[in-house]
């Protein structure tokens, strides 16, 4: 083919389109490392290759005798570790803006159809940046690959593939099993198309089921297949089965206190605050569906209705899901996009596909014009020195624990739990992290019970355990501050550390630092110079760090902040604020009335 034909070739023009919109996609994930759970991975995948072998009880929390843990993440786990050691935070950030990209070109080059190309790149470009802050650098973005493939080698597959392409889904499937326990969505999937093809069998004529029967039989010998295929990890049938605990913990029941008071399980229809534009967003999409395939009524796939509903009812279940929905809801869209414009009468498809595909790429331009720039706006303003971002984790309360080393255990809250695990293991163990897979309801409820009411528990935990110094955010997560406030109106505790963004207490007779007085306002002053000088070349974080820093002094002093009437938060609050915050009524609900007292009274509290 000469050089001139190749760029007019429909292939050429399909695989730019698919990059286009693999790169749209990458460039809205990229942002600065926000996932508290990244380090806990981090600390798992260095013990595992310094130890040679992998992990079958917790090492890093003392809080539990030795528990059980089925790590299926580990082949996630060593690769990250490895890129963190290869090319630091920042080679995390490219890589997971790399491997997404490759997933949406993946989905972009499903059928063999400019149009398809067309809608299903628009669709995941302008889908996935509404749902870019859940596409964090921990192993969703592994299922994603392999829901990307899956679809890819299903879908050729149906249209007249061979059966041997199938095959490569067992390979996948074990790589999978390695990396999130999400792997069970591969026989779902695969199991809502081996359904679909039943029910097409049985609806069809005599002619057409030969067809039918002949892809039945090698969708369920790879469904067989996928089945062992979840067997093969370093915990045999527990590991296989490790996704029905998870399952059960984003069960949305009024019981399921997983589900009320983890930011990430919270159901649908409950999110509130900024997360209320997930709720839009799932619903934008599924009235999109719904419209596309009233239009093709009479020609839908039961595999993509099974497959839809299917990941719909698993986003109504909990926000992490929302992502997966998006993600899939995007590619069945641009089939039936696909099949308008293939069947539509020929003037239509001459005058009227023109004037709509016109249309629908002058408004899907501007809507990607107006997010790249949003997006570029964002980037400014994240920090230049870092590829953390920042009032995430505790980095300079770390830091002054390892210059200032302190005797007895720490008492922290579960999001600092990774990154202490990373920083400071094996010299000192964690209270919690987020791995609640391994925590008990019990359990769970007696730690909200700790940072509710620190007054009637605290020091009974900290007697039985011997912990003598505390590290606790007081910027972003609201749950913390009683504790916080309490430990600094104790006579018992000092506060030796602040930054506005975390706080470190230690008890009486376990250190000889100097006492913060929050109360004194040159003690308060200190503290801001320094912050103005750490981020003296990011303006908006420096504002904001500052604004952290009163925000403290409030709540801890009672004393309200100096100019708090020209207080503005800047860009980059706006930027940042995207996590879920839980709201008043789900922090609470279950750990009182289901789960409080009585766990409390005879758990480890």
């Amino acid at each position: 083919m000469k050089v001139g034909a190749w760029f007019t070739d429909e292939r050429f023009a399909r695989v730019m389109i698919a990059i286009l919109a693999g790169g749209f996609v990458g460039y809205f994930v990229y942002f600065p490392l926000v996932n508290t759970d990244i380090w806990w991975h981090l600390a798992a995948g260095r013990k595992i290759l310094a130890n040679t072998s992998f992990l079958y009880t917790d090492p890093f929390a003392y809080t539990l005798e030795q528990p059980k843990w089925i790590d299926v993440h580990w082949l996630f786990q060593v690769s990250v570790y490895a890129i963190m050691r290869a090319f630091g935070a920042g080679g995390l950030v490219l890589t997971k803006s790399i491997v997404v990209a490759g997933a949406v070109i993946l989905l972009c080059l499903v059928r063999r159809s400019v149009p398809y190309t067309v809608a299903t790149g628009l669709a995941l470009a302008l889908f996935m940046y509404q749902a870019r802050h859940l596409v964090l650098m921990r192993p969703i973005v592994i299922t994603l690959l392999c829901l990307a493939f899956y679809f890819f080698v299903l879908e050729r597959f149906r249209e007249g593939g061979k059966s041997w392409w199938l095959a490569l889904l067992v390979p996948a499937q074990i790589i999978w099993v390695n990396s999130q326990g999400l792997f069970v969505l591969g026989p779902v999937v695969l199991g809502c198309y081996l359904a679909g093809t039943v029910m097409e069998y049985v609806a069809a004529d005599e002619t057409a089921r030969p067809v039918l029967h002949a892809r039945v039989i090698p969708l369920t010998a790879c469904l067989l297949g996928l089945a062992c295929a979840c067997f093969v990890n370093p915990y045999g049938w527990e590991g296989a089965l490790l996704p029905v605990k998870l399952f059960g913990r984003i069960n949305p029941s009024e019981a399921n206190i997983f589900s009320r008071n983890i930011s990430e399980n919270v159901p649908l229809l409950e999110l509130r605050g900024g997360d209320v534009r997930y709720v839009y967003a799932v619903s934008a999409v599924t009235a999109l569906l719904i419209i596309v395939g009233f239009l093709n009524r009479g020609s839908l796939v039961p595999a993509h209705v099974l497959t839809w509903l299917g990941f719909l009812a698993l986003a109504y279940m909990a926000k992490r899901n929302i992502l997966l929905y998006l993600f899939l809801a995007a590619p069945i869209a641009g089939v039936y996009v696909d099949r308008v414009a293939a069947t539509a009468p020929a003037r239509a498809r001459r005058d009227g596909k023109r004037i709509a595909m016109h249309f629908a790429g002058a408004v899907g331009i501007a809507i990607l014009a107006v997010n790249v720039v949003w997006h570029a706006a964002a980037i400014t303003v994240y920090p230049r020195d870092s590829a953390l971002g920042p009032f995430r984790y505790p980095r300079e309360a770390v830091v002054h624990l390892k210059d200032n080393p302190v005797e007895g255990r720490v008492f922290n809250a579960d999001r600092y739990g990774g990154y202490l695990m990373w920083e400071m293991y094996p010299d000192r163990r964690v209270f919690v992290d987020g791995r609640m897979v391994i925590r008990t309801p019990a359990f769970f409820a007696e730690y909200l019970a700790i940072l509710e009411r620190p007054d009637l528990y605290f020091e009974g935990v900290a007697k039985k355990f011997g912990i003598t110094h505390a590290v606790l955010p007081t910027a972003r997560y609201r749950i913390h501050m009683p504790l916080v406030k309490w430990l600094y109106d104790s006579p018992r505790w000092d506060l030796v550390f602040t930054d506005g963004a975390s706080v470190v207490y230690v008890e009486n007779g376990f250190h000889s630092q100097q006492k913060l007085d929050i109360d004194d306002p040159v003690c308060v002053d200190s503290i801001r110079q320094a912050l103005k000088k750490r981020w003296k070349y990011d303006d908006e974080i420096r504002a904001q760090a500052v604004v952290y820093l009163e925000e403290l002094v409030e709540k801890l002093t009672g004393r309200a902040r100096e100019n708090a009437k020209n207080v503005k938060p800047g860009r980059y609050a706006a930027k940042i604020r995207f996590e879920a915050k839980d709201s008043g009524r789900n922090k609470k609900i279950c750990y009182i009335t289901q789960c409080g007292i009585p766990h409390i009274r005879r758990g480890f509290l």
